[in-house]
């Protein structure tokens, strides 16, 4: 059956899961439960919120070998694991390679930050059209640092309808971006949000670690967003076992009001109350920084003064906290 099946290009940084999403639709003369069964052995929803679901294996592996690509870029460029693998166990990640995973890997904090809905930019879908032919569902719009575009400047990514509050969940329903919301035919109306610098840092960094061309398994930022940030924490604040509780009480005051002064709640997910997330807790994350979600990794190290992810362990010495 899959050699009947209309396989379309897979589009620059087009999730996988969009790709499916689009082939299903492409192929709709057939039921599409059986396409995405032949392509994947499985027929699940095709949700955001999971780093890896097993059934990715065989989808990558047949979009490697109908496209003759590496099934490594493939996981790089068109999933979330292009953003997440950096501190993820170099076993596991060869597994996914050799598709033995079977159990979905979610990140540390997927309901902490926005990862749980499909988001979108409405300026990509006019020139998505214009120049594919088709909107597509862009990886980068998807990062957890991701607040506008990456393409258009200072234009927000959107989640959900403003006239219904309806949202996109699974891709199957939603195979495109499209201009008019599916429930209510409202318009998507483009919507502007000018990034304070600290922002910007956040979203810039969140494009380096996803654009990051090392190898799968061997991260460069493996160091950065795992064991950087609590040798930089106790280095600057000279922290021991006899001052620990203290420093930490009075910096991480410190740091949720950072956080606040700078706007950087946008990050976090509407439901969760930061002052109440243990995950963000300096001292809970020196003891288990490969427990913390990323995003964290990345807030500290810029509240702690780190010029870019990439250098982030070089220039201990003259960081200041911002």
């Amino acid at each position: 059956m899959k050699n009947s099946l209309f396989i379309p290009n897979i589009l620059p940084s087009e999730h996988v899961f969009g790709h499916l999403a689009r082939t299903i639709l492409l192929n709709g003369v057939i039921d599409k439960h059986n396409v995405q069964s032949t392509l994947s052995g499985e027929s699940r929803a095709l949700i955001a919120k999971p780093t890896y679901q097993p059934f990715m294996g065989p989808l990558v592996n047949e979009l490697a070998e109908h496209f003759e690509l590496e099934v490594e870029s493939i996981y790089l460029k068109h999933s979330m694991l292009g953003f997440y693998r950096h501190p993820m166990d170099c076993g596991k990640l060869t597994q996914v390679l050799q598709n033995k995973i079977r159990k979905d890997i979610y990140s540390p904090g997927a309901i902490s930050f926005n990862t749980a809905k499909w988001r979108f930019c409405t300026d990509c879908i006019s020139q998505d059209r214009d120049q594919y032919g088709t909107a597509y569902w862009h990886v980068e719009h998807q990062l957890p640092t991701a607040l506008t575009c990456h393409v258009h400047e200072n234009v927000l990514l959107l989640s959900e309808c403003d006239n219904c509050e309806s949202d996109i969940k699974d891709l199957r329903e939603h195979p495109v971006p499209v201009s008019r919301c599916k429930k209510c035919d409202g318009i998507h109306l483009s919507k502007k949000m000018e990034l304070n610098s600290t922002q910007k840092w956040i979203q810039d960094a969140g494009l380096e670690l996803f654009r990051d061309d090392s190898t799968f398994v061997d991260s460069q930022y493996k160091y950065a967003v795992t064991y950087e940030l609590p040798y930089r924490f106790r280095y600057m604040h000279g922290v021991n076992g006899r001052n620990n509780i203290f420093v930490c009480e009075e910096v991480q005051k410190i740091f949720y009001s950072w956080l606040m002064d700078h706007q950087l709640d946008l990050f976090f997910s509407n439901e969760i109350a930061i002052e109440s997330l243990k995950a963000a807790r300096i001292d809970r994350i020196s003891f288990y920084p490969l427990a913390a979600p990323i995003v964290l990794h990345i807030l500290w190290l810029r509240f702690l003064g780190a010029q870019s992810i990439k250098e982030a362990f070089c220039d201990v010495s003259s960081a200041n906290v911002a």
